[in-house]
This record gives C-alpha cells, sequence and structure tokens, in this order.
C-alpha cells in the first residue's frame, strides 16, 4: 500500500496567513467544499491527489513546495487484512 500523505497542520496555517485566506476562502479559490479542508486540518485525513493539486495551485505554490505542506507517513502491514501507519 502506498504511504498516506495528509497536510501539515503547521505549514498550512502559515501558508493561510501569508495568503490572508480563511479556510472558506481558499475553499472556494479551489472549488471544493470547505469541510474538504476543514476533515484534511482537524481529522488528519488524506485528500485526493486532485485536492492537493488544487490546494497547491490555490496557495501559489510549485511541486518543490509539495514536501513542505504535506507529510508522507507510512504504511506498515500489520498482517493480510490490517493496515497501520508508522
Amino acid at each position: 500500500m502506498e504511504p498516506k500523505i495528509t497536510l501539515n497542520r503547521a505549514a498550512f496555517t502559515e501558508y493561510l496567513g501569508q495568503n490572508n485566506l480563511s479556510i472558506h476562502k481558499l475553499a472556494s479559490l479551489m472549488k471544493v467544499e470547505p469541510s474538504t479542508l476543514y476533515r484534511a486540518f482537524n481529522d488528519n485525513s488524506a485528500m485526493s491527489s486532485a485536492t492537493m493539486a488544487k490546494m497547491m495551485n490555490a496557495l501559489g505554490l510549485k511541486s518543490s513546495d509539495f514536501a513542505t505542506l504535506f507529510i508522507f507517513k507510512p504504511v506498515l502491514h500489520k498482517n493480510n487484512s490490517n493496515e497501520i501507519e508508522a
């Protein structure tokens, strides 16, 4: 299984401040529901690659900034039917 990619909360908050954006304003720019961003921020939920790309574009970030905004969490296989985050 591929690693889980989650939002770096500190970097996300910093980018919002630098761009004078709220979560609602960013969601509007991305054309997604604010709940999508709140889930990623509050629950550390994984986002789709399309949502990540929209976020990068809306914040004016380059692909080289990806690792600043997102965290890679490896997934370890517990057994054949279960997985755990490392």
